[in-house]
């Protein structure tokens, strides 16, 4: 459908302050990892040239995701000293961390404290994903992983590091149909997880 200038700029003009907050970046971030793999994909793009911002972009997503749910579930476990540490931090490893403990202390909380009981399966599939988000960040087999190769934000945006030194060594090589496979379920991890836990935290905390 061919469109004039005029339906052109009406249609690409961007309320970019209409979604201030970090589940939406999220959910932005994992619409244009999809549609850059499927252009890639669609339109026989170079993919090692595409892989740059591809791969770019889904560990920023992880790194907002983290981000995201540390700051939920920090309000619940009261226990933010971790998170003071690393908001400002880039290192998906160590987000890792701190979200693996923010969400087992939650757990335990809502078991323990509240005598709440979560379901056997949900514990299982938010386990299964767990690994998962894991997985991509840490690597596992012969994936090295996004938080290894990339630990301090700085190789998937530019080509030398803060030494003028090659950021990516010139032999890596990463399959992206790997990334986007466990991009796929890290990511419902880290969208739905309050979704998730807010029918067991709202039933015992008034504010939520």
């Amino acid at each position: 459908m061919h469109m004039s200038p005029r339906e052109r700029s009406a249609l690409l003009q961007a309320n970019v302050g209409l979604y201030p907050d970090f589940f939406s970046y999220l959910r932005a971030y994992k619409y244009a990892f999809k549609a850059l793999i499927k252009a890639t994909e669609d339109e026989n793009c170079s993919v090692d040239l595409m892989s740059f911002p591809i791969l770019f972009i889904a560990r920023h997503a992880l790194e907002i995701g983290l981000k995201a749910n540390i700051r939920y579930l920090v309000k619940y476990t009261n226990s933010s000293l971790g998170f003071t540490k690393l908001s400002n931090c880039h290192d998906i490893s160590k987000l890792m961390i701190e979200f693996q403990d923010q969400l087992s202390l939650a757990l335990r909380i809502i078991k323990e404290k509240h005598q709440i009981e979560i379901e056997q399966t949900t514990q299982a599939q938010m386990g299964n994903l767990l690994t998962c988000l894991k997985q991509l960040i840490d690597g596992c087999n012969n994936f090295k992983g996004l938080g290894l190769i990339d630990n301090k934000s700085i190789s998937f945006r530019y080509p030398t590091d803060r030494d003028n030194q090659p950021s990516i060594d010139p032999f890596e090589v990463i399959s992206l149909v790997k990334v986007e496979e466990l991009f796929d379920q890290a990511i419902v991890l880290l969208e739905y997880t309050p979704s998730v836990l807010g029918e067991y935290i709202t039933s015992v905390r008034s504010d939520w």
